[in-house]
C-alpha cells in the first residue's frame, strides 16, 4: 500500500476502482465471468421490504461515482485494469 511505503503520506483516500461500473454491468459481468445467467433483475420494492426503505435509497439504489483521485495523484497503479480482470482473479483460480 502506498502510506505503508511513504511515511508522507497521511490522510483519508478513496480506495475504489478507478473505472467505476453501474450494479447492471457489474451483475452482467460477474454472471459472464461464473458462466451463469443474469437475466432477473431484484425490484426495488423487494429490497426495501427486505433491508427497509432508508437503507434501500441510501446504500443499495443509489450512485456514486467515487473516483481515487488522490490515489492517482500520487502515482499508485491499480493490479485490475477493469471489472472482469479483477473477477476473473477472484472466482477462477
Amino acid at each position: 500500500m502506498i502510506s505503508i511505503e511513504n511515511e508522507t503520506v497521511s490522510g483519508v483516500y478513496n480506495v475504489v476502482s478507478p473505472n467505476p461500473v453501474t450494479n447492471e454491468e457489474f451483475t452482467k459481468t460477474f454472471a459472464k465471468v461464473l458462466n451463469r445467467p443474469a437475466f432477473l433483475p431484484v425490484p426495488k420494492f423487494a429490497l426495501k421490504v427486505l433491508f427497509g426503505s432508508e437503507l434501500t435509497e441510501v446504500a443499495l439504489t443509489s450512485s456514486q461515482k467515487v473516483k481515487p483521485e488522490r490515489l492517482l495523484e500520487l502515482g499508485f497503479e491499480f493490479k485490475y485494469s477493469n471489472i472482469e480482470t479483477a473477477l476473473k482473479s477472484l472466482f477462477l483460480k
